[in-house]
């Protein structure tokens, strides 16, 4: 599979995109976890916040490629579908305490 070719403006888009999509989901682990009585209910919130993560990494990885005034930015594909690249990059800016997971529990 090639890479994607994005103008400077499309692909500011799609990063706000997953910034937004993002936060969206730990609006909803907050929520889950505000609502819990049930360990099931913690794992939801801990795959959810896995989501989370990953598209904020996405968005990161996104940045990256970002330049000014360019027409042609050459996205490779692998941002799309690499869930490990997408989660270290994300860890790299997280601060400590949101990138403390652990099978079943999210530390929040």
């Amino acid at each position: 599979m090639g890479d994607y070719s994005l103008t400077d403006s499309q692909l500011l888009q799609g990063i706000d995109y997953c910034f937004h999509k993002a936060s969206r989901l730990i609006e909803t682990v907050e929520s889950l976890l505000s609502i819990q009585d049930r360990f099931w209910e913690t794992s939801h919130a801990l795959g959810i916040y896995t989501l989370a993560i990953e598209e904020f990494g996405k968005g990161l990885l996104l940045n990256d490629y970002y330049q000014p005034g360019n027409s042609e930015i050459q996205i490779p594909t692998r941002i799309f579908t690499d869930h490990d690249k997408k989660i270290n990059r994300a860890i790299e800016e997280l601060p400590g305490p949101y990138k403390q997971i652990m099978v079943g529990i999210a530390s929040l």
